[in-house]
C-alpha cells in the first residue's frame, strides 16, 4: 500500500497524542476512568472463571491485590 494514498484528511484525523485543546486533568481524568473500566473488566472476567471451577472468593483476592 503506497505511503500516501490520496487522502490528504486521513494523516490530521489519525494523530497520535494529546490535543492541545483538552486540559490535562481532563486527560488524567480519563486515563483514571478507563483505568477503573479495565480494572472492572478485569475483576468480572477473574470472577467468571473462578466462579466456573467453583473456587470461594475471587473477587476479594481481586480486589485486595
Amino acid at each position: 500500500m503506497a505511503k500516501n494514498s490520496g487522502s490528504a484528511a486521513t494523516g490530521a484525523a489519525f494523530k497520535t497524542g494529546p490535543s492541545q485543546n483538552v486540559p490535562r486533568e481532563v486527560q488524567a481524568s480519563f486515563l483514571l476512568w478507563l483505568t477503573a473500566v479495565a480494572a472492572g473488566v478485569v475483576e468480572t472476567i477473574v470472577r467468571v472463571i473462578d466462579d466456573t471451577r467453583g473456587t470461594d472468593s475471587p473477587g476479594l483476592r481481586v480486589r485486595v491485590a
